[in-house]
């Protein structure tokens, strides 16, 4: 086990992969020979089953995906497993190279193999509206939806697929469908209130959210929504008011706190922090906290005394990986001493080899050295391991295809990671640097 991470760290993928292969057979020997007993073979069983998938992510990292992909339909073919996790990270790996063609290929053998595996049909919903075949996208889980109609967890990926296909209003009817079905559930309207700001229509969102106030048991539900509706319509006095409106001894702090994130939502950056201060002298040793306030610090350009805040927090937690990443990173963005903050990256990158963050800012060091291919590998597995790829690893991503000449596929990362910026910018109002940022990029291409 230890030398298989040690491999991964160092990134010798192929010497993993011999090493996962050579404990495969020795087991697979000591079980034909009747050396274990019916105890030690369900334990070497399992055992096999977890060295059989971290095979098969080496497999994945070598970059050979025509092999990892029969090696992963093998696998399930075989004995599916619980999880989907191997393939789901193989697919993800695929996509976000652009090799959507790929992705679907292995995506229809897997759903011979498991054909109500729920993250196989969202993977293939995603893949083909991120290649641009979102009707395709929508009627295949419309007709997966219809074979079972009282499924909800495949009317949940119908919303789902219209949301990120951007059919907002078709998204919405089905919402209503599920809250005909289930009148009582306020989760439906808080979703509908959600869908209608993430698609800017606030004269739908303020009706929903009305709703929620007349039929909410709580008010949590409805102050969120409200919240975030003020937000969207750029009125922080409207959404400061509704908190102190709730304010009491016992609250007064998580009151405070509140209005720190409505002011950051909005990129009233240097209010947050005045609001940030008191709240810190009051818990010092809150780490979660203080890195919010360093990223504060950042946005607001006194980036000084954001490496200077987390210089001191790495000071007092030398073992966190996660804070060696954030100050190597901020380190990095500001060609502020790049060798050491490579060797902080890299000690964080050791504890966790697989840390998406981690792996952009190991990336984003390799770039700003002008190492643009290896920069590239590392913004790959940074982005495949992502849920949903954010803005800032695709416009990584952008800036590096850019310089490798890539100009065409430089400017499909640019458009997406702008897509999802304007997906969120409404109720995060600092994203509006990046948004125009961006949009200076692929004007640029055009001319």
């Amino acid at each position: 086990n230890e030398a298989v991470r040690l491999f991964m760290i160092t990134r010798h993928y192929s010497q993993a992969v011999e090493l996962f292969q050579q404990w495969q057979q020795e087991a697979q020997a000591a079980g034909e020979a009747g050396e274990l007993t019916a105890e030690e073979r369900k334990e070497a069983d399992d055992i096999g089953r977890k060295v059989t998938e971290s095979l098969l992510w080496a497999i994945i990292e070598t970059g050979d995906f025509e092999w990892a992909g029969q090696e992963v339909i093998r696998y399930y073919r075989l004995g599916p497993p619980a999880e989907p996790s191997v393939a789901l990270h193989l697919l993800q790996s695929l996509n976000v190279r652009l090799r959507y063609a790929e992705s679907l290929e292995i995506l229809q053998d897997l759903l011979t193999e498991k054909p109500d595996e729920m993250a196989f049909h969202l993977s293939r919903a995603i893949t083909r509206i991120e290649s641009g075949r979102n009707e395709e996208a929508i009627e295949g889980v419309r007709q997966w939806a219809a074979d079972q109609p009282e499924a909800k967890e495949r009317k949940r990926l119908l919303i789902v697929t219209l949301r990120r296909a951007g059919e907002y209003e078709a998204a919405a009817a089905e919402i209503g469908k599920s809250m005909e079905a289930e009148p009582e559930r306020e989760s439906y309207l808080l979703q509908l209130a959600d869908l209608w700001l993430e698609a800017g229509n606030l004269e739908e969102a303020e009706k929903v959210i009305g709703k929620i106030r007349q039929s909410s048991s709580s008010s949590e539900g409805w102050l969120e929504a409200q919240l975030k509706l003020e937000i969207a319509r750029g009125k922080p006095e409207a959404a400061i008011s509704l908190l102190e409106e709730r304010a009491n001894e016992e609250n007064a702090l998580a009151v405070q706190y509140m209005k720190v994130k409505i002011y950051a939502a909005l990129g009233q950056t240097e209010r947050a922090i005045e609001l940030l201060q008191p709240i810190l002298e009051k818990d010092p040793q809150n780490i979660e906290m203080r890195l919010e306030y360093s990223i504060y610090l950042q946005r607001a350009g006194r980036t000084s005394e954001a490496i200077a805040l987390l210089e001191e927090i790495q000071r007092q937690n030398p073992e966190e990986a996660d804070i060696k990443n954030n100050l190597g990173y901020l380190m990095i963005e500001e060609h502020y001493d790049l060798e050491r903050a490579g060797r902080l990256v890299r000690e964080s990158l050791e504890v966790d080899p697989l840390s998406a963050p981690t792996l952009d800012s190991m990336g984003w060091w390799y770039y700003k050295q002008g190492q643009f291919e290896k920069a590239l590998e590392f913004l790959y597995q940074s982005a495949a391991r992502m849920v949903r790829v954010d803005s800032e690893v695709l416009d990584h991503l952008g800036d590096t295809l850019y310089r490798l000449n890539r100009e065409k596929e430089a400017a499909v990362y640019w458009q997406m990671a702008l897509e999802d910026v304007k997906s969120r910018i409404l109720t995060e109002r600092y994203l509006e640097d990046n948004k125009i940022l961006l949009e200076k990029k692929l004007q640029q291409l055009q001319e």
